[in-house]
């Protein structure tokens, strides 16, 4: 990851009687991504390692807001948790520096 490098193709277009035309889904990376996965993949432990999305996005040399590689890791985070074995919540809200600041914690109560 030292270095840029550049995907260029061009990714085919198919015309499906059900659902219209579509590009085809390439290997590389999602649907709605520039980049690929093992990147994003990276990207993602920087964002971990450091202290701000800004931090993050210097280093990564990108755009987080254009990009929404945070975003599509949270989806995909959230397609693969299974709430069967939940079976109890406990939820607390707690209160931060000064004015009316703050935040709501779930976790998975162990009985």
């Amino acid at each position: 990851m030292q270095w840029k490098a550049f995907i260029t193709a061009e990714v085919p277009r198919v015309n499906c009687p059900k659902c219209e035309v579509k590009q085809v889904r390439v290997a590389w990376a999602e649907d709605t991504s520039r980049f690929p996965e093992p990147f994003e993949a990276f990207a993602i432990q920087v964002l971990k390692a450091v202290r701000s999305k800004v931090q993050a996005q210097s280093l990564a040399d990108l755009t987080w807001d254009q990009d929404r590689i945070l975003e599509r890791a949270v989806a995909r985070g959230s397609d693969r948790r299974s709430l069967q074995e939940l079976t109890c919540l406990g939820i607390d809200e707690k209160s931060f520096g000064k004015g009316h600041d703050y935040v709501s914690a779930l976790h998975d109560v162990v009985v």
